[in-house]
């Protein structure tokens, strides 16, 4: 495959459109992440096994050390901002929405942390004044095809970092509501796997590295909770509340016993890193 036929592979399977098509797709997520931030406890520990192993192959790779500024893409609630403000120097969190933000703002200042900056902006607007040591960026879809890992690269001055889904990851009742209930058929705007990446960097002469990663969890949620929340979320594919309610409602007492859902999760990742070349 050569770099033209790769580019034209990826934007036929993600879909990424245009910048302002994608602008236009993020604000629909927004009332999601609202939501979900809304959800969050300030004093829960936002690190867990991913966070933790991810941040530790990046110690051990020499890819963040104690003078490292870092941009995090995508930053959310700060699972990866605040765990890196420990080891690097300064720390700029972007993340889009405002609650989100909010609740980074006050996680980092309960826990005294003050190396860390945030930007309440959607990446296809940011326009940094300066270069970061490293940029990095979690299951987030903004890095979406060939141009814009040119601009991350064009805002790093050492190394790059994408955290993105592998194959074989599942979210049992996520993705039976997708493809079976909903039919979906998602045209834009979901994260890229990570052999994208990867092949792309490849064509491009990057040298990537990858690490992988992989767990499998079970956790029982209540059905008012889900159908609350998944409501929310199939308004971003245009089914509106009114709609999906009575969907979800019948689908989770079904499969849920005493008002409890039983759900399975395996996540794959592939955390994949590369040095930004020097210009000539």
């Amino acid at each position: 495959m050569t770099l033209e036929e790769c580019k034209a592979a990826w934007a036929a399977a993600g879909h990424p459109g245009t910048k302002a098509e994608r602008i236009a797709r993020n604000a629909k997520w927004l009332s999601f992440y609202g939501y979900l931030a809304g959800k969050e406890n300030v004093d829960a520990p936002e690190a867990h096994w991913r966070t933790s192993e991810v941040v530790e192959t990046l110690k051990e790779e020499g890819v963040i050390s104690a003078e490292t500024t870092l941009l995090d893409i995508g930053a959310g609630t700060g699972a990866f901002s605040l765990p890196l403000c420990n080891t690097c120097a300064e720390v700029t969190a972007l993340e889009m929405e405002q609650a989100s933000v909010a609740l980074l703002k006050r996680r980092a200042e309960k826990r005294g942390i003050s190396n860390l900056h945030t930007v309440n902006a959607m990446w296809e607007n940011f326009a940094p004044e300066q270069k970061y040591d490293v940029t990095f960026s979690s299951m987030c879809p903004a890095i979406c095809d060939y141009e814009e890992l040119l601009r991350m690269e064009s805002m790093t001055k050492g190394t790059c970092c994408i955290l993105a889904v592998a194959k074989g990851s599942v979210d049992l009742h996520r993705q039976k509501l997708m493809r079976e209930i909903f039919k979906i058929t998602p045209s834009g705007g979901m994260n890229s796997e990570a052999s994208w990446y990867y092949d792309m960097l490849y064509l491009m002469d990057r040298q990537p590295n990858v690490k992988t990663f992989s767990r499998s969890s079970k956790s029982s949620l209540p059905v008012e909770y889900l159908v609350e929340r998944n409501k929310i979320y199939f308004q971003i594919f245009d089914i509106a509340p009114e709609q999906s309610e009575p969907v979800l409602r019948e689908y989770y007492s079904r499969v849920g016993v005493d008002g409890m859902v039983e759900d399975e999760t395996c996540i794959n990742n592939a955390l994949i890193w590369w040095q930004v070349p020097e210009k000539e």
